[in-house]
Formats: structure tokens, C-alpha cells, sequence
């Protein structure tokens, strides 16, 4: 009973892990070379 309680902690902690990697890793918006020259260029 204490074993399977421990393996299903183990693996929600690590699902939480992996799952806020993935979130974190689509939230980064990275803009080209190009879009950001002409964000530079509309801005001054």
C-alpha cells in the first residue's frame, strides 16, 4: 500500500515536471531577425 502511494507521487510530481517544461517552452515567442529590424525601425 505505502509502495504504491510513493509510485503514484513520484509520477504526478514528475507529469507536474514535464508538463510545466512543455508550457513554459510554448509561452517563448521569438521573433526573426527581420521582424525585429522593422519592429526598430516603426519604433524610432
Amino acid at each position: 500500500m505505502k509502495k504504491s502511494f510513493i509510485k503514484a507521487a513520484f509520477v504526478a510530481v514528475f507529469a507536474s515536471i514535464a508538463g510545466y517544461g512543455v508550457y513554459t517552452s510554448q509561452q517563448k515567442v521569438e521573433m526573426s531577425d527581420l521582424a525585429m529590424a522593422n519592429f526598430f525601425r516603426v519604433s524610432f
